[in-house]
């Protein structure tokens, strides 16, 4: 029988951490690796069962950016299951991202929950897709584990967020893969990041929850590329045994941030 502290797992979910080759290059004034540090420390403190990174670990895809990311990863105590962007390159994140910590699992049991990482990566190109083959190893791994509650994650957001420059690179397929999720009523929660800020909504009771970055955020409701100046942020997600779930944004207090408007 579960102890009552393992009937509520709790997660955390990082995304866009955008760390460079060069260690002194920054994105937008910003120091990323800075920035991911003291969100991974905010994170550990608060002591997760498990972290999910939800892509654009890197801003080009380069293995010393990529071995960048690792030190940051490997300071963790738990899991961290890691899925790519479209700033990563899949197999070099699956080659210098892999440990005895790190994963890059298509899929994870933990309690009473089945957890699933999707690849929304397409080369040359900023939007995502998810192809024929993703979308029926979703479905088969629903389908054989339906007695499961489950968490879908992706790095593009499935639904329009109201930005017109960032809904023209969304996910390609958000119908397929809502006709996937509607199949399967144990489905909960999707959630993503890219968009470099927060979004709550809800479709057919299914929670649709996009996440702000560890490094800078984008103006909700823009039109063009425009900066936000709030701090680097995550999201804390507990996920209970009878499937509900509840969930917190967090930002960085007393962050210098380099400032809003356009960039």
């Amino acid at each position: 029988m579960q102890s009552e502290k393992n009937k509520i797992l709790r997660i955390a979910q990082i995304t866009d951490s955008h760390l460079f080759a060069d260690s002194s290059q920054k994105l937008n004034g910003l120091d990323t690796l800075n920035s991911l540090q003291q969100v991974m420390q905010a994170v550990l403190d608060s002591q997760p069962e498990l972290i999910i990174f939800s892509g654009d670990l890197v801003d080009r895809p380069e293995a010393a950016a990529y071995f960048a990311v690792k030190s940051v990863l490997d300071l963790s105590t738990v899991p961290v299951f890691c899925l790519p962007g479209n700033h990563d390159d899949p197999d070099l994140l699956k080659e210098t991202l892999s440990s005895e910590k790190i994963h890059n699992d298509f899929s994870t049991l933990v309690n009473n929950w089945q957890l699933l990482f999707l690849n929304s990566y397409q080369p040359n190109t900023h939007a995502g897709k998810l192809g024929d083959n993703q979308l029926q190893m979703l479905d088969k791994h629903l389908r054989k584990h339906s007695e499961y509650s489950a968490l879908i994650c992706l790095h593009h957001p499935p639904v329009p967020i109201h930005s017109s420059w960032m809904d023209a690179m969304g996910l390609e397929q958000s119908e397929e893969l809502f006709a996937v999720v509607d199949r399967h009523p144990q489905v909960k929660a999707v959630i993503w990041g890219h968009i470099h800020q927060q979004f709550n909504q809800t479709r057919n009771g299914v929670k649709l929850l996009g996440t702000p970055s560890t490094c800078v955020q984008f103006m909700p409701g823009a039109s063009q590329f425009c900066l936000d100046n709030k701090p680097p942020g995550y999201r804390w997600l507990e996920l209970y045994e009878n499937g509900a779930i509840t969930t917190e944004v967090i930002y960085l207090p007393d962050f210098d941030c380099p400032g809003n408007g356009l960039a």
